[in-house]
Parts: C-alpha cells; sequence; structure tokens
C-alpha cells in the first residue's frame, strides 16, 4: 500500500514512501523550488552515526555532486534536517539488470556491452576517490534506453557481520562481499571489482559461487572454501570470459585486476576480438565472385546514397 504523505524536508516535499532500501527508507519527492519529481532517501541512522560519516561520508557525498557521468544515476542535492541526513537522485526507468537478463534472451555480445557500461561506472566512481561498497544486481540498473547505471553508490554500506550471521535466512546482498570484507577488513576498490565479477557470473549462469543454508555457513565458504568454476566451464561461456570471471573473483585481493581501468581495457579488448570474428566470419560466408561483386554494389549504392542525402539536405 502506498503511503501518501506530503511533508516537506529541506526544500523538498516527501509525496510517497515507496520502499526500505539497503541505505534508507526511499520517497518519491517534489523539488519545491522547481516543481520537479526526483527521489529522496532518509539515510539509515546506522550508516550515518559515529566519525566515519561525519568525516571522510561528508566528503564522500560532496565528490558525488560532482560526478558528470553516462553510468551513473544522478545526485542532486544532499542535506540534514532535523539530525537525519538525506540524499536526492534523478529517478531511473527502468529495471536492475537481472530483472532485465532474466525477463529476455541476452545474447553473448548484449552482455559485453552492460559489462562494458558496468566497467566505465565503476571507473568514474573510482576516480573520484569513492568506494561504491555496495554492489549487487539490484543496485544496477538497466534504463528504458538501455543504458547501464549505478544506483546507491555515494554512501556505502555498514555490514554488522556478527548480526547478520546469526539471522534465518541466508541474506543475499552477502553472495557478493569478497574474502576479505567478511574477514573484516574495510570495502575497498578491489572489493568492488570482486562483486561485480559475482554480479557477472550470477547473469551469465544464475549461479552464485558459494552457497550455504545459513548466513554463518555462506560466509564460511566465502572464506574457507576455494572458487569452483565448473558450473561456468560447463556452460556455453567464451573461454576469455571464464578467464575474467576467475580474475574478478580471485579469493586474494591481490590476484584480480589492479583497477577498474585495467577491467575496462581487457572488457574493451573482448569486444574488439569478437567483433573481428563475426566480421571474419561474415567474409568468409562469401564463397564466389559474384558474390564479392554483389557486396562491393551494395556498398557503392550505399556511399552514393549518402552523398544525394547530404545533397538534398545541403
Amino acid at each position: 500500500m502506498v503511503e501518501i504523505l506530503s511533508k516537506e524536508t529541506g526544500s523538498y516535499r516527501l509525496e510517497e514512501f515507496i520502499s526500505k532500501t539497503d541505505q534508507g527508507d526511499l520517497y518519491l519527492a517534489t523539488d519545491i523550488a522547481g516543481k520537479v519529481l526526483v527521489h529522496v532517501k532518509c539515510l539509515n541512522e546506522e550508516n550515518t552515526r559515529g566519525n566515519d560519516f561525519r568525516g571522510p561520508g561528508l566528503v564522500s557525498l560532496k565528490n558525488s555532486l560532482t560526478i558528470k557521468s553516462e553510468y551513473l544515476c544522478r545526485i542532486i542535492d544532499f542535506f540534514e534536517d532535523h539530525g537525519k541526513f538525506y540524499v536526492v537522485t534523478e529517478i531511473l526507468e527502468g529495471q536492475n539488470i537481472l530483472e532485465k537478463f532474466e525477463s529476455s534472451t541476452i545474447i553473448y555480445e548484449e552482455f559485453l556491452i552492460y559489462a562494458c557500461m558496468a566497467a566505465k561506472g565503476l571507473l568514474d566512481i573510482h576516480s573520484h576517490g569513492l568506494i561504491h561498497g555496495n554492489i549487487k544486481p539490484t543496485n544496477i540498473i538497466i534504463t528504458n534506453n538501455n543504458v547501464l547505471k549505478y544506483v546507491d553508490y555515494s554512501v556505502p554500506i555498514n555490514f554488522d557481520l556478527e548480526k547478520i550471521e546469526y539471522e534465518g535466512e541466508t541474506n543475499e546482498a552477502l553472495h557478493y562481499l569478497s574474502p576479505e570484507v567478511v574477514k573484516g577488513q574495510n570495502l575497498s576498490r578491489s572489493s568492488d571489482l570482486y562483486a561485480l565479477g559475482a554480479v557477472f557470473l550470477r547473469l551469465l549462469t544464475g549461479k552464485y559461487l558459494y552457497s550455504g543454508e545459513t548466513n554463518i555457513e555462506l560466509l564460511s565458504a566465502i572464506v574457507n572454501k576455494s572458487p569452483n568454476f565448473s558450473v561456468v566451464k560447463e556452460m556455453a561461456i567464451p573461454g576469455e570470459t571464464v578467464l575474467l570471471l576467475e580474475k574478478l573473483l580471485w579469493k586474494e585481493d591481490h590476484g584480480r585486476f589492479s583497477s577498474a581501468e585495467e577491467l575496462l581495457v581487457t572488457i574493451t579488448e573482448m569486444i574488439s576480438f569478437k567483433s573481428k570474428i563475426l566480421t571474419d566470419e561474415y567474409v568468409k560466408d562469401i564463397h564466389s565472385p559474384r558474390d564479392y561483386m554483389l557486396v562491393s554494389l551494395l556498398a557503392v549504392f550505399a556511399i552514393l546514397f549518402w552523398i544525394l542525402a547530404v545533397s538534398i539536405l545541403k
């Protein structure tokens, strides 16, 4: 049931409560000055209390306001009101990346395109001194224009693993935590890369790298078990993508990609290589001189059509 609010906070009027998220309560709101609909998120107190948030956390939020990236949900504003912190973002129309893959047949080439966008977005986050800290399918949106965008990248989540361990059902978000984070180390660029690898694995296979009937079993597996990529190798996934997944999901962080930039370069090369193969296969299908002549004539007609179009436009 939608909760109608019409309550003002800061420069915004909260119109409807939408849902609870990892970061906090999400609302549909109106920018009072511009009369524009936006999303406003009231951050959870456990993520904003203490010096970690009021120091580095606020710096990260300020930095996020300066980012202009095609692959990130735009953060418009943030403010404090009566001791609570709010983050204002644009509204994205689309579905999360897992829903996108489950709702239609995604061919391998499309996966590479989305993977390239994901690497570009992560590079934009890291190059501004930020860490996403909560990469998972629900925080990666594919817009109605088929552009990949990260959400919830401005305030990393504080995972209280001691509390989570004893919850009844398995917390889906834990599947995307790297082994070193489970051991208690801080979130890092490398843990972001690991999480993205776990997302890629889920998209391509529908499975997780580790499993457990309870949270404590899952966390133990992430730390102590060796990764098993047999499910990937059994599927019709190209060898270079298997290697990509293995490097992203390497148990020790020093074995992973050194940066989002290195990941982007690798995926770009994979796309280039795949495009070359497709071109070569197309050329191989042209068997006779007559076929070559037809292709050449088509190319000539295309050029003549382009010249004619330009002349008409002038």
